[in-house]
């Protein structure tokens, strides 16, 4: 508790620092929703030669300082050595060695070098941190020579360097990665070194240090961030609470010296950042570069991580080299194994021309919106009526079909499919889904009691859920059926971090009285893999439509447990999850609540600050068919204000309204133009997109006010 403490104060400190440095604020600068593309100049013009790459890399890093890492020296260029120690383990040298750099030579670093046997060839060369020593004995058997620095929590010789460099900001990881190039200047002084093969490596935080190395020097040949997260490889633009827990935000209140104190000024503001990370590793093309992280990571997305590789590849494409950078997803959570190592090393073998292995690339999320033209050219023409109420004084039956009608388009054609019904007993399955099992994603909340629907008893297409209600002994209770935001390691739920905000609304729902349904949506934590091929499936459905369907079997489920109150049966989410309800309640007419935080802004809005119907057709992939609107988004059939009227489920909408991803004007207007002909309850809060506690009480007392009042 000291710790966290600790912590926030100097958060705080941050802040009120922030103020004094900040060179510009968010308000200056323009929205840039999507990621920057790193082949346009500065974010104006198309990059076409040499010499503009070169002035974009300059820039790029000068952005890079300016809002992210802070300032540091000149790269070192002359180092002075001390060899401490000479040892052998068995047949394999290790030389301990303390450099003197810097300003005085007052800065420090202490390296170890390991020396393979029997060789009389220049050496390829992995550099790593200090606690990745085990990962230099797998580099020692495949013919490298192995190099620890103390720049990581293990051992750390970097924590006097802003001292020493005070008209310098560099924050911590900076600093790191600072002191990695006086290393690299070091082993450009060693007769055993091959120059052009020096690759740097680290796991996590040091996964992201390696990278500012590789970034702001250009003698390291290549480079492997592993599981770098937020500041590696994951986009601040996709770190944000609607994307995932764990935050930029929460990393920075973990970690507030990682980087410099501007940055947090960009808390629901990611848009406003000139560059991001996929900008930091484009500018390490055309060097080899695998980026690498768990599927199940808590700290990273697999959609995120894809993006930035997409986007990186533009310049490896630019500069002819687009096998030079490559994916490679574990199917772990934050952490490594042997394997991995090996794989690294087979990356920088094939790169390095040291021996050839299969090229990696390992897509989850390969959805493209122009495959989907390709394989839906029936529908380029489509002409739909459209349902409008903005002008509706009063809507009638065939006003509302329609509605529904258009809704069903939208989503796609369906192909019909069978429901499970479970045996009328409360304990349908004894087994977890088989990824759930391995990587412990699931828990008893609270006093609930928690029932496993898995094999053999499982909801529609084989879908595991968990049905948590209270400890009461009431013969039934209502049920929320709760969907999760974009949270793509693990789908619903954590297991152990303070900040699980979703486990958090469980409990408190469970704690009111509530029994509560929840599942991974299709591509989400357990059924990522599920999503990989579903347009190859299934070309004329869509992701949002089969999502639906999903909540349509879970309230057969609902249906079919002796605890359930089938009287209130009420949909909940926030992001995702609430733009799923939303589509849902008008599916399902045996839905009676609707209680969501932050749906989709409407669709039928153009302004370009935000991203707008883009993330569900094109980004996403959720909704293709919204894709042939993309230049016409006023002519868009359906939107949510007609969605919220065509359900008769009591509703009830929770908006942040200073969410980045609101078209708020227009979002206003369709809440109150939807007021007009449904019960629609809607407050506002002044605060930025999150799932926090304010936001869950708010909820939860909606969903009270159904049970009460219906």
């Amino acid at each position: 508790m000291h710790h966290y403490k600790l912590r926030t104060l100097t958060l705080i400190l941050n802040f009120i620092i922030m103020a004094s440095f900040a060179q510009k604020k968010p308000s200056e600068l323009p929205s840039i929703p999507w990621l920057p593309d790193p082949m346009m100049l500065k974010n104006e013009t198309p990059i076409e030669t040499a010499e503009q790459w070169q002035e974009q890399k300059e820039w790029v890093r000068k952005q890079l300082q300016e809002y992210y890492l802070g300032t540091m020296p000149p790269i070192p260029e002359e180092v002075k050595s001390e060899v401490l120690e000479i040892r052998h383990e068995g047949d394999v040298k290790i030389e301990t060695v303390e450099l003197q750099f810097g300003r005085d030579y007052k800065a420090k670093m202490t390296v170890e070098l390991y020396f393979p046997p029997d060789t009389e060839e220049k050496l390829p060369v992995l550099m790593t941190q200090w606690n990745h020593k085990g990962w230099l004995g797998i580099a020692l058997r495949r013919g490298y020579m192995g190099c620890l620095y103390a720049g990581a929590d293990a051992k750390d010789d970097t924590e006097n360097y802003g001292e020493l460099y005070p008209d310098y900001n560099f924050a911590r990881l900076m600093q790191r990665a600072w002191g990695a190039t006086a290393v690299v200047t070091y082993l450009y002084s060693r007769k055993e070194v091959d120059t052009d093969k020096i690759a740097i490596t680290g796991h996590s935080r040091n996964g992201k240090q390696s990278l500012y190395a590789a970034a702001f020097d250009e003698r390291i040949d290549a480079v492997v961030p592993s599981s770098s997260g937020f500041g590696g490889v994951r986009a601040a633009r996709h770190s944000d609470r609607r994307y995932a827990p764990h935050t930029m935000q929460r990393t920075m209140i973990d970690f507030p010296d990682w980087w410099i104190p501007e940055l947090q000024q960009f808390y629901g503001h990611e848009d406003r950042l000139p560059v991001d990370m996929n900008s930091l590793l484009a500018i390490v093309a055309p060097r080899p570069c695998l980026l690498t992280a768990g599927i199940f990571d808590l700290f990273g997305d697999s959609w995120g991580l894809e993006k930035s590789y997409h986007s990186a590849k533009k310049a490896y494409d630019f500069h002819g080299k687009p096998e030079s950078i490559q994916i490679r997803q574990r199917p772990v959570r934050h952490n490594t194994h042997a394997r991995d190592i090996e794989n690294f090393l087979d990356f920088l073998d094939a790169q390095f021309n040291r021996k050839q292995y299969p090229p990696f690339e390992d897509l989850l999320h390969p959805y493209s919106f122009e495959n989907w033209k390709e394989n839906n050219k029936n529908l380029q023409n489509a002409s739909v009526e459209k349902a409008d109420i903005s002008e509706t004084e009063k809507l009638s039956p065939e006003d509302i079909a329609l509605i529904r009608q258009n809704v069903s388009w939208l989503l796609g054609d369906v192909r019909p499919g069978i429901s499970y019904h479970l045996e009328r007993s409360l304990s349908p399955g004894t087994k977890e889904d088989n990824l759930a099992a391995i990587f412990r994603t699931r828990q008893t909340i609270g006093k609930a009691n928690r029932i496993r629907i898995s094999p053999y008893a499982s909801i529609g297409d084989q879908l595991y859920a968990d049905f948590y209600y209270p400890y009461t002994g009431k013969d039934e209770y209502p049920v929320v059926i709760f969907l999760h935001e974009y949270t793509y390691a693990e789908g619903y739920g954590k297991t152990s971090w303070s900040f699980a905000e979703m486990n958090d609304y469980i409990h408190d729902l469970t704690e009111a009285g509530f029994a509560v349904l929840a599942y991974d949506m299709i591509g989400f934590g357990t059924r990522q893999h599920e999503a990989t091929r579903f347009y190859q499936r299934y070309p004329g459905w869509s992701l949002m439509g089969k999502m639906v369907e999903d909540v349509k079997a879970a309230i057969d489920v609902a249906y079919d447990l002796p605890v359930v109150d089938t009287e209130h049966v009420i949909l909940s989410g926030y992001s995702l999850g609430a733009t799923v309800s939303v589509f849902a309640a008008v599916a399902d007419e045996r839905v009676t609540g609707l209680a969501v935080l932050d749906p989709f802004t409407p669709f039928r809005s153009n302004d370009k600050t935000i991203e707008g119907i883009g993330k569900f057709y094109k980004h996403k992939g959720l909704i293709p068919r919204l894709g042939l609107y993309a230049k016409s988004e006023t002519d868009i059939p359906v939107d949510l204000q007609e969605m919220l009227v065509a359900s008769d489920a009591g509703k009830s909408v929770v908006i942040n309204e200073r969410s980045r991803h609101f078209d708020l004007e227009t979002l206003r207007q369709q809440l109150n133009n939807a007021s007009k002909h449904t019960d629609l309850h809607v407050e506002y809060l002044s605060r930025i997109s999150q799932f926090g506690g304010n936001e869950r009480q708010k909820l939860i007392e909606m969903i009270k006010d159904f049970h009460m009042n219906r």
